[in-house]
């Protein structure tokens, strides 16, 4: 990866795409545990198909707009991680 490339993955805050992705994760992670739930530690929730965990997700998404004026869908779309061609299904994981 060029230097250039790199610099054009770093935010503002100095944070790059897929940390502020990863943080986002986090935060829904989080969120879904006040709801008495749980998921295995990298679960991805902006590839979430339950509406719970969509909920999470969605709300994940606005606390970084709202307190760190951060896109994370922008972020989403913008990652460079190989693993973004797979989606979670209720049989597993899909490639698209």
């Amino acid at each position: 990866m060029t230097d250039a490339k790199v610099d054009d993955q770093i935010t503002q805050d100095g944070m790059s795409d897929e940390e502020i992705v990863r943080q986002a994760n986090d935060l829904a992670r989080q969120l879904y545990a006040l709801r008495g739930y749980s998921v295995r530690e990298g679960y991805r929730f902006d590839r979430a198909t339950h509406p719970h965990e969509r909920e999470a997700w969605a709300a994940a998404v606005l606390a970084f707009e709202i307190l760190r004026q951060t896109d994370v869908e922008d972020a989403l779309a913008n990652s460079d991680d190989p693993s973004d061609d797979a989606v979670m299904t209720a049989g597993g994981w899909r490639v698209i």
